[in-house]
């Protein structure tokens, strides 16, 4: 049910979804899913696409592949491209957008950090520059009640980028003297309990659900994975759920379980 337009995107979140599975249960399909996903690859190093969802499949399949590459020394030269790509789009002030003018968006800039973050991590060290840059764009997008919005110039607040940015300044910024502590106290303003008129939402509560237990809130960790699961059983419609399908809901749902 899913929009083909995404589908390294949806590949992405599958595989990580799997990789969650008991050692070695899923390691053919594991490797099967990167094969197509590096099989997608452009020439300039980014994942299938135009406009929009280029940089969406970009970010999410760079994260996957960098979160799968032990085992997978095929991968290398894909990463390296990819990592390449993703620094030719970073911007002037450290974030990543659609347009070549913005300086940046939340979302694109958390998830093409969280990728970078793992590269470095396996290795990567192209990765490294263009990770402090990034970091340092989440930080300034911080504000001081410790909400974050889409763009620097928002005056709204949203909960699943809040979430999703105080996780990745906790985990990928932990090298980084402030960042994690910036993290956990833009992980404090957030509710584990989502009104019901806000309806369902995977994405979201995937990203709370991390923040919380990477800030050391378990208990509220939980209350966010309780939830997921009572609207799932009562078969709430998620929101981006016309877009993604039953792929994107499944995914995030087992990639926000403990």
């Amino acid at each position: 049910g899913g929009a083909e337009t995404y589908r390294p995107a949806l590949t992405a979140l599958s595989a990580l979804a799997l990789a969650r599975g008991p050692e070695g249960r899923y390691a053919a399909h594991l490797g099967r899913a990167c094969a197509a996903l590096a099989a997608l690859q452009a020439a300039d190093g980014a994942f299938g696409g135009h406009g929009r969802e280029r940089l969406y499949n970009h970010a999410l399949t760079t994260f996957a592949l960098a979160t799968l590459y032990t085992g997978q020394p095929a991968l290398k030269p894909v990463l390296e491209r990819a990592i390449a790509f993703s620094r030719a789009r970073q911007t002037a002030e450290g974030g990543w957008d659609y347009e070549p003018r913005s300086e940046g968006n939340a979302a694109l800039t958390a998830w093409q950090v969280r990728a970078l973050a793992c590269a470095r991590r396996q290795g990567f060290e192209g990765a490294a520059v263009p990770l402090r840059k990034g970091l340092r764009w989440l930080r300034g997008s911080t504000r001081e009640d410790g909400s974050v919005a889409y763009h620097r110039e928002s005056f709204t607040r949203s909960d699943s980028l809040t979430a999703l940015a105080a996780y990745t300044l906790i985990t990928a910024g932990e090298a980084f003297p402030g960042l994690p502590e910036l993290g956990r106290h833009a992980a404090g303003t957030l509710s584990a309990v989502a009104a019901p008129e806000k309806g369902a939402d995977c994405y979201r509560d995937y990203a709370k659900a991390l923040a919380f237990e990477s800030a050391g809130s378990g208990a509220q960790a939980e209350a966010v994975r309780r939830q997921m699961a009572a609207r799932q059983k009562a078969g709430c419609q998620d929101q981006w759920e016309s877009v993604g399908g039953r792929l994107y809901t499944t995914a995030f749902t087992l990639l926000a379980a403990r």
